[in-house]
Formats: structure tokens, sequence, C-alpha cells
């Protein structure tokens, strides 16, 4: 892991509707900040997908697929 000197990131989910968090927060793979809102993928099939990203400026990072809702 690179080292570097910005907080780790944190994914959390809301409510539309209310603003309430859903669950508690996640930090981000690898302790490294994040790099992109979260992003709501729907396949063909019906199934849904959570996409986020970590990283930044000076940091790699990566796009992950995660929470099948």
């Amino acid at each position: 892991m690179q080292e570097h000197e910005r907080l780790a990131g944190r994914l959390i989910l809301l409510n539309g509707a209310t603003g309430n968090s859903i669950g508690r927060y996640l930090a981000m793979p690898g302790g490294l900040e994040t790099c992109m809102s979260p992003v709501l993928h729907i396949l063909d099939d019906g199934s849904t997908y959570i996409l986020f990203g970590h990283g930044g400026e000076t940091v790699p990072g990566r796009i992950w697929q995660s929470f099948t809702v």
C-alpha cells in the first residue's frame, strides 16, 4: 500500500426519502480516500449493484462492484 497523508474515505448509504443513513458507514478498502460518488448500476437481468471508487490524485485506486441489493 502506498503512503499518503489523507484520511480514509467512508461509504455511507442514505435513504433518498428521509435522508437517514442505512446501516453504518463502511471504510474504503485499503484505507484510501474516495474518488467518486457511488453509482447505482442495474443490469438487463435486473441485478442491482453499487459501484464506488477509491484512490486520488496522487494515490492509485480502483473501482469496486459490491453490495448486491
